[in-house]
């Protein structure tokens, strides 16, 4: 115990922790204590009596009188709220605490959240982990609080931190104001999330130092009532803008986005219908506090926890031992999911929130008997045993929970387009396992033989479970990783699903029934979109690449024009070049000339309209076939072709003109790209001149936009290779962003050379930008290459607009086009390339780490601005992008936002299949954007075939992408998709999509647009790729 200090007049302690005091004879000497007994003396204690008509008074001014750092203040019967109020108003501490008087903290407490300020002198808020504890102070509940990197985001949905948890600096806590002395309950709540409004950075320690204690009957009804309509006023607040905190950060002055609001609401009233039931009172009167709930969306596993919590909670038990008193409980938690059920006009959730609910309660099995819906047929599966069809009835929906004999493995949800096939459960249930809640207990219980059951995915949790060391793992001769720490990670997710190929045992079964069903859906399907127009099945026939042929051989130049046109010869980009190297062709003579590797003849036909004598050479004889037919076409008789390697052969004579251009890059060395400048310099005639073009090459210059080729030699090194010849002189240069068309002279007189800056005209191909960096670099892609990723960012985008354009309430999605492109700019100069939804798909079925540092981009709703803006952007940059489109709604507005204000304009089908045809990768974001788990089994068939017919109909592409609507992954939403056809999903959970994810139900990250370029780059960056770890945290 650290001992009193000697407390001089004017003494300024470090902390002052405030405590209202209320009638607390009996606990009131425990917390002081808990105080005296800190390792860290320099603090203050507030103790405001609160009209306490007990000895509350007394025993705290007995105790101040032994301990000069507590001082003593007494008011009428006003609450905590005015209480703590009373005490901020004496605080004399740079940090600021509260400790209720029946609370206690732990010895350590104010050392060590005083030692993260210590680490972190800019961090506003410390705080440490807190738990329930009874009267006699036997732990209830740990209660973890959540990384805090965005404590708005955290804080405004939940009150994550106790009111005793935690410090805060006093400037910051007297800026965002006092508690509100209206509330009864939920004031901490309030404050938190004004003081988290700030902007101020929370930082915290993975410790439990703070202790609530828990009493029966301390829940009464007038504070569940009061709990349930203050927590409704202080979530409207988080919604708008708050006059009481002027000095908001911009990213939170407007609150959260409105779309989220009716979620939480009632998301709290089920909390508190929870409390409700459990103290006698009438839950349903609650749903009656927000007029427009029926608009919510339900989150059934979520509203069942918390509705079972607070239960347990009101009544000072556990959730199981509510089971006993079932009787009496049961018609009240029943008679409120009905009323919710017809508030919302969907069944389906509500049912399986009431289905969720009784499992927490009864245990897995035993709650069967409880359940009854006319949407969800529930039964029990046994996978030690064989499979057999499940007829559901009326009913589309299995709800299975499934055993391995007597150990309980989880829930797993089956839209019934008809009786269920023996196999279509067995898939359902290898592709839910990994994801239950108790998942490492499953896979310790299981034997070798049924780990069939488990999809690969389960590698990571078996090895944990079973303890193998991964020093053992990691020697597989097939993981070919650097270190033993990136070994083991490999291992781990590259090499277990080997070992659970094996399939599940069923009885064979007719699937006839089932096919019929999905076959009626597609039927359904191609009459509802029949005004859908049709485009032509696109074909895209893969070249099968040659590897062992010798680079820059004839055999492989041959290979590489086996595509006519392979690098976008006409292309107003290439024209641009073409037009700035005629114009740097001499004109004032008749000139003897030869154009090294023409290539399909291009430019060789603009050449041959400026030059008489003029032979067209290549290394490829399929390129000079194409060259040849080009110029007889455009009637230049004239022109003469010829083979030619002219890096390995002299060229065929002398010349007045020699044009090579885009080339050189392919030297191999500097002692051959020297070689070939001598070869080219010697066969110019005197006075001759040699007009050249080439890129910048970003390895070679750092600070500029160029290419990223990387292992090429780029305008620079080829500059200096001819000027080393000493028979050139440069004499003429226009200079371009991303190349220089360059004059030489073969002369010994020095001339004065001409250079000029010009613009390009237009950025490269798209198919072709994708090597450009803008603006310099910082990471080339050869710099990252030995990088090795096992996680990709899944950037979630909306709108590419500007902040007005649209509701202020949807601001944060909508990215302005400047910040877009200064994001992907970004991206491009860190070493960043981007790849579709299928490559990374591929990479989790052959267990493939992704060379480099992979990135995603995926655009919800299909905005018209992903074409008119977003799209021209990334074709700058070469990054492809997954646009999910609504397909009732194409050429349309976003009616699901019309709530919020004028909804925004979609594509329309021409645009869709305009941005397919240059590369986009479209996806469904369902037909109707309705949320999927408020759909029947039949519903959701329909939604996951008919969008992807009028996909398919469209673009000629049949899509396998899906991002659901609103971000819901629901379990049958999922299976159902996937049975239309779909290989990979999409919702709104936050974090890296890892190998270890389930593919229909990956992971993004929000890119918000009220966040500047550091917060992008900080969401980005925030996981270890090769790991799919969180690399920053609020935690100290």
């Amino acid at each position: 115990m650290a001992l009193p200090l000697r407390v001089a007049k004017g003494f300024m302690p470090t902390v002052s922790i405030i405590m209202p005091a209320f009638q607390a004879e009996a606990s009131l000497r425990a917390a002081i204590a808990s105080m005296s007994n800190q390792t860290f003396a320099d603090w203050e204690l507030v103790v405001v009596n609160d009209g306490s008509t007990d000895a509350t008074l007394a025993l705290a001014n007995e105790c101040a009188a032994k301990d000069p750092r507590i001082r003593v203040f007494s008011q009428a019967n006003l609450g905590a709220s005015a209480a703590r109020n009373t005490g901020l108003r004496e605080a004399k501490g740079d940090w600021i605490g509260f400790l209720d008087a029946d609370d206690w903290f732990a010895p350590s407490f104010l050392q060590s959240l005083l030692d993260i300020r210590t680490a972190h002198p800019e961090v506003g808020v410390v705080y440490c982990d807190f738990a329930l504890v009874d009267a006699n102070n036997k732990l209830q509940e740990e209660q973890r609080v959540p990384d805090l990197s965005d404590p708005f985001g955290a804080l405004a949905r939940n009150c994550v931190l106790s009111v005793h948890c935690a410090l805060t600096r006093a400037d910051i806590l007297r800026a965002a104001g006092t508690f509100d002395e209206a509330l009864v309950i939920n004031e901490d709540w309030d404050l938190w999330q004004r003081i988290a409004r700030t902007g101020a950075q929370f930082r915290g320690i993975r410790e439990i130092l703070a202790f609530y204690v828990t009493r029966p009957n301390s829940l009464s009804r007038r504070k569940v009532e009061a709990l349930a309509s203050d927590g409704v006023i202080v979530i409207e607040r988080m919604f708008a803008a708050d006059p009481r905190v002027p000095s908001s950060d911009l990213r939170y002055a407007n609150g959260l986005p409105l779309e989220d609001r009716l979620t939480m609401l009632l998301d709290w009233i089920i909390m508190c219908a929870g409390n409700a039931v459990a103290l006698d009172l009438d839950p349903v009167a609650f749903l009656e506090l927000v007029p427009d709930i029926g608009d919510a969306f339900l989150y059934p596993d979520d509203a069942a926890g918390s509705m079972s919590g607070a239960m347990a909670f009101a009544r000072c038990v556990e959730v199981t031992a509510l089971a006993k008193d079932w009787a009496e409980l049961g018609p009240r938690v029943k008679l409120f999911w009905e009323r919710l059920a017809q508030k919302l006009g969907r069944e389906r959730p509500v049912d399986m929130a009431q289905a969720c609910q009784l499992r927490l309660i009864f245990g897995p099995d035993k709650w069967l008997a409880q359940f009854h819906s006319s949407a969800i047929f529930a039964c029990k599966i046994d996978i030690a045993e064989p499979l057999y069809a499940i007829d559901p009835g009326a009913c589309d929906i299995v709800l299975a929970d499934v055993f391995d004999g007597s150990q309980p493995l989880g829930l797993v949800a089956i839209p019934a387009a008809a009786t269920v096939p023996p196999s279509v459960i067995a898939d359902a249930i290898r592709k839910t396992a990994p994801y239950w809640q108790h998942r490492r207990q499953v896979i310790r219980s299981m034997a070798p033989k049924k780990l069939a059951g488990l999809a690969w995915h389960a590698g990571r949790e078996l090895a944990r479970s079973r303890g193998w060391g991964v020093k053992t793992m990691a020697a597989r001769p097939q993981t070919t990783v650097g270190s033993l720490k990136q070994r083991s990670r490999a291992a781990l997710v590259l090499g277990l699903g080997k070992m659970v190929d094996a399939q599940m045992s069923y009885a064979p079964a007719d699937t006839a029934a089932w096919d019929l069903a999905l076959s009626k859906f597609e039927a359904e399907a191609k009459i509802a979109i029949a005004d859908v127009p049709e485009a032509a099945p696109v074909e895209r026939p893969a070249q099968e690449w040659n590897n062992d042929v010798e680079v820059n051989s004839v055999a492989y130049w041959d290979q590489v024009f086996e595509t006519e046109n392979p690098w976008a010869y006409d292309s107003p980009y290439e024209q641009r070049k073409y037009e700035q190297t005629l114009d740097l062709i001499p004109r004032d003579k008749p000139l003897r000339a030869i154009e090294l590797a023409c290539a399909e003849g291009h430019f060789t036909a603009q050449l041959a309209a400026v030059v008489d004598d003029l032979l067209a050479t290549d290394i490829s004889r399929t390129a000079i076939g194409r060259a040849a037919a080009r110029c007889r076409a455009s009637g230049h008789e004239h022109v003469k072709f010829d083979q030619l390697d002219f890096f390995n052969n002299p060229l065929p004579g002398m010349f007045d003109l020699i044009v090579c251009s885009e080339v050189l890059y392919e030297a191999g060395t500097r002692e051959k790209l020297d070689q070939i400048a001598r070869n080219i310099a010697t066969h110019l005639t005197p006075d001759g001149v040699l007009v050249t073009a080439h890129i910048i090459e970003v390895t070679e210059e750092r600070d500029r936009s160029g290419f990223d080729w990387g292992g090429v030699f780029g305008a620079k090194s080829i500059t200096e290779a001819l000027l080393a010849t000493g028979e050139l002189q440069l004499e003429a240069e226009i200079e371009c962003e991303l190349y220089r068309v360059q004059r030489y002279r073969r002369t010994q007189t020095l001339v004065v050379k001409d250079v000029r800056q010009e613009e390009m005209g237009s950025a490269p191909a798209r198919e072709y930008a994708f090597h450009v960096v803008w603006g310099g670099t910082k990471a080339t892609w050869s710099e990252v290459e030995h990088e090795r990723a096992l996680a990709v960012p899944v950037l979630m985008y909306h709108r590419i607009a500007e902040a007005d354009d649209g509701p202020q309430s949807l601001a944060q999605y909508r990215v302005a086009p400047a910040m877009f492109e200064a994001q992907m700019r970004w991206l491009r100069q860190n070493g960043y390339h981007g790849i579709t939804p299928d490559e990374w798909l591929c990479a989790i079925r052959e267990r493939r780490a992704i060379a480099g540092r992979p990135v995603m981009l995926t655009f919800d709703d299909g905005y018209r601005d992903f074409a008119t803006a977003a799209w021209p952007i990334l074709g700058k940059f070469g990054i492809p992008a997954t646009v999910a489109i609504v397909t009732d709604h194409i050429g349309g507005a976003a009616q699901w936002d019309r709530r919020f204000g004028e909804p925004a304009p979609l594509m329309n089908w021409d645009e869709v299949a305009q941005v397919a045809r240059e590369g986009a990768i479209i996806a469904s974001h369902s037909a109707s954007h309705s949320p999927v788990n408020a759909l029947t089994g039949h519903e959701l068939y329909r939604e996951a075939i008919q969008s992807r017919e009028a996909i398919r109909k469209a673009t000629g592409i049949l899509p396998e992408t899906v991002i659901y609507p609103y971000g819901i992954e629901d379990m049958a939403a999922c299976r159902a998709f996937e049975h239309a056809g779909y290989k990979i999903g999409f919702g709104t959970r936050s974090g890296v999509a890892t190998m270890l994810d389930d593919p229909m139900r990956m992971p993004r990250v929000d890119v918000n647009g009220l966040e500047g370029l550091d917060e992008f780059i900080a969401n980005v960056t925030q996981m270890d790729l090769q790991t799919g770890r969180k690399w920053q945290s609020s935690l100290a």
